[in-house]
């Protein structure tokens, strides 16, 4: 998989990078959350990552993050598993 450029590829890692910690952490805050508020952090944080893989995904759609259209919709739907 090559990004199509080289600050794209430090952005966009980030960005997947980010998408995949908060989902597990979110998802781990309501497993083992005994009050309410974990529960409501881990909700939001799983929100938050849900937004940036939706961005990740449109932008997978217009083919802007790898250079082949096959790498793209790959990761667009790797992401819609986390949407």
């Amino acid at each position: 998989m090559k990004f199509k450029s080289a600050e794209g590829a430090q952005w966009n890692t980030a960005a997947l990078f980010y998408v995949f910690l908060t989902y597990c952490l979110g998802w781990w805050l309501l497993i083992s959350a005994t009050g309410l508020f974990g529960w409501l952090l881990g909700s939001l944080i799983i929100g938050h990552s849900m937004i940036i893989a939706a961005y990740l995904i449109h932008e997978c759609a217009h083919n802007t993050i790898f250079k082949s259209n096959q790498d793209n919709a790959r990761l667009g739907s790797l992401l819609g598993w986390i949407c």
